[in-house]
């Protein structure tokens, strides 16, 4: 009999998925502060005022180069009857346009695709929510009139008294 048992085979290799792992990168170190997880330590209202903020920032952008592509292909389209375009002028202008339109065609779906999300945030939202924000505003705006009137009745006790003393 030899010396060498019989080895237990070796375990399988695991299973191979398409799940990310999160590795520490150098990069994910830097962005510690900057991304989703420094929104952690923001109290409710100031994460939804930064969400907020950024889809304006986006919808500003993708308006903006809707706009400004618009602009340009007006450009591209416009010919000077008294001065044709060199013959290779018109394969630039069919690319530029192309490629003009393709980035147009970008952003109007991710405009789309906003606009989509913003509906599913609207329809699966918490409907409390904002209940309780509209009250909220409306107890502010009842404070504020109260002060403002009371401020007025100081106003015009002070008004009364002064037109008291001139009459005297």
């Amino acid at each position: 009999m030899s010396s060498t048992a019989a080895q237990p085979p070796a375990p399988p290799p695991p299973r191979q998925t398409d799940f990310r792992r999160r590795a520490v990168l150098p990069s994910t170190q830097r962005n510690v502060g900057q991304g989703a997880a420094g929104g952690l330590d923001l109290s409710s209202d100031e994460y939804l005022d930064r969400i907020e903020e950024e889809l304006n920032r986006r919808v500003d952008h993708d308006t903006l180069s809707l706009v400004d592509g618009m602009r340009d292909l007006v450009a591209l389209a416009a010919l000077d009857p008294s001065n044709p375009p060199h013959p290779s002028a018109s394969s630039h202008r069919a690319l530029s346009s192309q490629l003009k339109t393709e980035h147009m065609l970008r952003s109007a779906q991710s405009l789309l695709a906003l606009a989509h999300t913003l509906k599913l945030l609207h329809l699966f939202g918490d409907g409390e929510a904002g209940h309780v924000a509209r009250e909220g505003r409306d107890k502010e705006l009842v404070d504020d009139i109260d002060r403002l009137k009371e401020r007025v009745r100081e106003l015009a006790g002070e008004q009364g008294g002064l037109d008291g003393a001139a009459g005297a």
